[in-house]
């Protein structure tokens, strides 16, 4: 009795094919790190002007927005620093070997802010924090995130699918065969096809005096799927 399965027999491995799918997704949370930094020959002094910044700044993204809870000291940092005495002396004079280094304190915290939902807010921010903080602030990044891509990624592993299943049926067109079942899939890393650029998209600029992209963000999926092979039965 032929036990093959209607239409066809199956033969050999089947097709193996790789599926690339890929979903833009608009950033909605903007996370910036800012740095209040102040070097003094007091240690004092420069704890005081710090926290005087710092309690500036906190303030300010307060009032830019920024949730209580999602503001984070992500770091906290004393160091010192070992000058030479000013006024070099040449070797052998009276002193010259007793001189004292003078000593300087560096004193520096980090807050991270979270701008969700509305990010524009993050670049009027920005324009104020060099207002109200002035000498002594550093910026070191303002990155950009989707927070829920569980829906993208579901269009995007369909999107993948599809891509893999229409590559897979020209091959066994090809072949003169017909796709069977599946075999096995497995889920890869997200990695976009050769030549596939990220999607961009200017964020809106409002008055802000520094420019800034917010772009779009990329969800991707690659999935490896294998089909069995469908032959016509020559009977």
């Amino acid at each position: 009795m032929n036990e093959h399965p209607p239409g066809g027999r199956r033969r050999g491995g089947g097709i193996a094919v790789d599926g690339f799918g890929s979903v833009v997704v608009e950033p909605d949370i903007a996370s910036l790190s800012v740095t209040v930094r102040w070097q003094d020959h007091s240690l004092a002094s420069a704890r005081s002007v710090v926290a005087t910044k710092a309690t500036a700044a906190r303030d300010h993204l307060v009032a830019a927005g920024v949730a209580s809870t999602d503001l984070q000291t992500s770091q906290l940092s004393v160091h010192t620093i070992r000058h030479r005495p000013d006024g070099p002396r040449p070797p052998g004079s009276p002193g010259s070997q007793n001189l004292t280094p003078l000593t300087e304190f560096v004193v520096a915290t980090t807050l991270t802010a979270v701008f969700r939902d509305d990010i524009a807010r993050a670049q009027l921010a920005v324009d104020g924090l060099f207002d109200v903080v002035g000498e002594g602030l550093e910026l070191h990044g303002l990155t950009f995130e989707c927070a829920d891509r569980s829906a993208a990624r579901i269009e995007a592993r369909r999107s993948a699918f599809d891509d893999a299943r229409a590559k897979a049926t020209q091959l066994a067109e090809l072949a003169g065969a017909a796709l069977g079942p599946v075999q096995s899939i497995r889920e890869g890393g997200s990695n976009r096809p050769p030549g596939q650029p990220m999607a961009g998209r200017a964020m809106v600029m409002a008055e802000a005096s520094i420019p800034m992209e917010g772009g779009s963000l990329i969800e991707d999926v690659l999935l490896h799927i294998r089909w069995s092979i469908a032959h016509p039965d020559p009977s």
